[in-house]
């Protein structure tokens, strides 16, 4: 039987709050982070924006400029570590390891940078924006600030690229070659994914009167996931704090409560917005956060009417699926 692996930090960026705490919080009181995008010049968007917030107090290194997905995916690096109560990975840098998952990767940086060359012509490159631009950037910059020399990727699958970036993970120490893996995922909104996304948006200014699904279109959100991954021996020889438990399941059925027979068929992104590459990865915080606090999550989907899902349920589950992936906590949670 493989190793389980631990969950020994997490550090979360949503419209829910920076970090795992108010994060957790939120979503178990049902709380909505929706609201009007700052960057609508007509209809209100109705989005899962997140909040202002200084990089000076996530950074461990000065920095010139910055893709927002690249300021997202260190702030939630920093969040993690915060919350795992670590400077840095527990392993010896060619140990440690890295995952994420992004659906658009820089892609504001990597549109401005086009645009400059075609407008200007190639003379007006800016190498520092350039080196800026691409889908893997989040992930060099965080190898290089946390000293991250070991298995480093970065995937793109569309909106499952977070949770992806999970199964790597657990995959890259099952195969021994990391002790401590950094995994998840990361997408921010832009001006250009909101132009280029081609079903209906949620409109309007009041995130109360908001219905998910066609009726009400797609509220989009941004933010980030990462946490901490650790083989269950050496997590307990430090003595680490395990949030909860991570593996694969080969019979997958989208937040399957194991216990209760409830069903979770959809993570309440309703909360938060659905946040591209980053969704797979918010789906297992939320999942964590659940089961910690003993509830079925507000907004779950299932067959129930919509109006008696706004409120989160008690719950005695002990563990649940997300796709291939199944996320367990200790009883005493």
């Amino acid at each position: 039987m493989a190793e389980r692996v631990a969950i020994t930090g997490l550090g979360v960026v949503s419209a829910l709050g920076l970090g795992y705490e108010p994060f957790a919080e939120n979503l178990a009181a049902g709380v909505s982070g929706l609201a009007p995008w700052s960057g609508s010049e007509a209809e209100p968007l109705l989005v899962g924006e997140v909040e202002p917030y200084d990089l000076r107090d996530y950074l461990v290194a000065e920095k010139g400029y910055l893709d927002r997905t690249s300021e997202l995916a260190l702030i939630a690096a920093q969040l993690c570590l915060r919350h795992a109560g670590l400077e840095a990975l527990p392993a010896a840098r060619e140990r440690r390891g890295l995952v994420v998952g992004t659906q658009f990767g820089c892609m504001a940086t990597a549109t401005h940078y086009c645009q400059r060359v075609r407008k200007r012509g190639p003379r007006f490159a800016t190498p520092l924006v350039f080196s800026q631009s691409f889908l893997n950037t989040p992930a060099s910059l965080l190898s290089i600030d946390y000293d991250l020399a070991g298995y480093h990727t970065t995937l793109t699958s569309g909106p499952e690229s977070g949770r992806q970036a999970f199964e790597l993970g657990v995959l890259a120490l099952a195969l021994g070659q990391a002790d401590a893996v950094l995994a998840g995922g990361v997408d921010a909104l832009s001006a250009e994914l909101i132009a280029g996304y081609d079903a209906p948006l949620a409109t309007g200014d009041d995130p109360e009167a908001y219905v998910p699904g066609a009726a009400g279109g797609t509220a989009l959100g941004e933010g980030a996931a990462l946490l901490l991954l650790e083989r269950e021996a050496a997590a307990t020889a430090r003595g680490a704090t395990v949030w909860a438990w991570l593996e694969r399941d080969d019979e997958p059925a989208d937040w399957q409560a194991n216990d209760n027979g409830a069903p979770l068929t959809a993570a309440p992104w309703a909360l938060y917005g659905e946040c591209a590459g980053a969704s797979g990865a918010l789906a297992i915080a939320a999942l964590v956060a659940s089961l910690r606090a003993c509830i079925l999550p507000p907004l779950r989907g299932g067959a129930e009417p919509l109006e008696s899902r706004w409120e989160p349920q008690d719950s005695t589950a002990t563990s649940a699926r997300y796709e291939s992936l199944r996320v367990s906590v200790d009883a005493a949670g």
